[in-house]
């Protein structure tokens, strides 16, 4: 009992470490979302905030230098910021999303198996109280000489065998951390995952576009530099121009890009590390394992039958003998619905969770 103790103390420690542990860590989705934001905040005001220059320029007529100074503005640039945010916010959304189908991909295995194991724990007790009724009934029977103490071991080894059972089903429990799932199907999850990554694709396309082209305006004060009679009338003054740049395959780029949205989600269907592919093997794994586990079933069963078949054969039989051997086909009928009704349940989870989620 005390290595029991000392057992189920180590796991819940275990467990308890590994929660404080994530509860210590920031979500990942809201720290990469805020680290997006102020990248493309920074982007957006370095494409929409005018752009300072200043030199000195020769005119090509003889008249002497010129200092020139001024502001430049790009009309592709002034919608370059405003599409960035668009880029970087459908990108938190694809984080996001994929994120969470991850998490609940990584873990379905795992968290069914958690619920498996609290049925089992929950089976374990409850037959180590009926145990602990036969053992008691039996005891009586020893005691008024009518039964040997060897007739009850099978009874109490049974017993242990349990607490053992116990022990290593509480360590399977509590050791391995399963973080909080997002409770809606996993289908649904794929879906908004590919409705991110569609709508974050179609956000860079769009910025992309807007490289084959550009409006620009420049805006400033010329100031001369030295003396001339030529231009003594006319030292200093204002400029402006306005230039206008289009790429003769912008029509051509426009066409690729557009066609590379389809291109990619095939890309990423096929995509082996992919969550939709990696949902496909999920569903796989579980759709194989449950006829194995059903084979598994049947043959406990069959077991079961057998049992009940030689319970039922010293029915009536009071013998000493009979009591023992009655006591033993008990303990291993005890047992045996304990891994029964496991698998069933086990078996019954994974294909709710193949109807709900697939």
């Amino acid at each position: 009992m005390k290595t029991q103790r000392t057992l189920i103390l180590t796991g819940l420690l275990l467990a308890l470490c590994e929660f404080g542990y994530t509860q210590a860590q920031p979500n990942a989705a809201s720290v990469h979302c805020q680290f997006l934001k102020e990248q493309a905040t920074a982007q957006k005001e370095l494409l929409q905030t005018p752009s300072f220059s200043g030199g000195f320029t020769q005119p090509e007529t003889g008249l002497p230098q010129q200092l020139v100074f001024g502001a430049t503005q790009s009309l592709s640039n002034e919608r370059k910021g405003g599409i960035t945010m668009d880029v970087a916010r459908t990108n938190c959304d694809l984080y996001s999303a994929t994120e969470e189908a991850n998490i609940k991909i990584l873990f379905a295995l795992p968290q069914i198996r958690k619920d498996v194991l609290e049925y089992r724990l929950k089976l374990i007790r409850q037959t180590s109280k009926t145990l602990d009724g036969l053992i008691a009934e039996n005891m009586k029977r020893v005691e008024a000489q009518n039964m040997t103490k060897q007739g009850i071991y099978s009874l109490q080894s049974a017993k242990l065998r349990l607490v053992a059972d116990q022990t290593v089903t509480l360590l399977g429990i509590t050791s391995p951390y399963i973080p909080p799932q997002n409770p809606r199907p996993l289908k649904d999850l794929i879906a908004d995952k590919k409705g991110s990554d569609s709508a974050n694709q179609k956000a860079m396309v769009h910025l992309q576009k807007q490289n084959s082209w550009d409006v620009s305006l420049s805006v400033g004060v010329h100031q001369q530099v030295g003396s001339s009679s030529a231009s003594a009338t006319n030292p200093t003054g204002p400029y402006g121009t306005v230039n206008f740049t289009y790429n003769l395959a912008s029509r051509s780029i426009k066409k690729h890009l557009d066609k590379s949205l389809p291109v990619y989600d095939q890309w990423q269907d096929a995509e082996f590390t992919d969550v939709a592919h990696q949902a496909d093997l999920l569903r796989m794994q579980m759709e194989e394992s449950v006829p194995v586990e059903q084979s598994q079933l049947t043959a406990l069963n069959e077991q079961a039958d057998a049992i009940a078949q030689n319970l039922k054969s010293i029915e009536n039989v009071d013998t000493d003998t009979a009591l023992t051997f009655r006591n033993q086909l008990t303990a291993d009928q005890l047992t045996t619905q304990i891994d029964i009704e496991d698998l069933t349940f086990q078996i019954n989870e994974l294909n709710e969770y193949i109807k709900n989620n697939f």
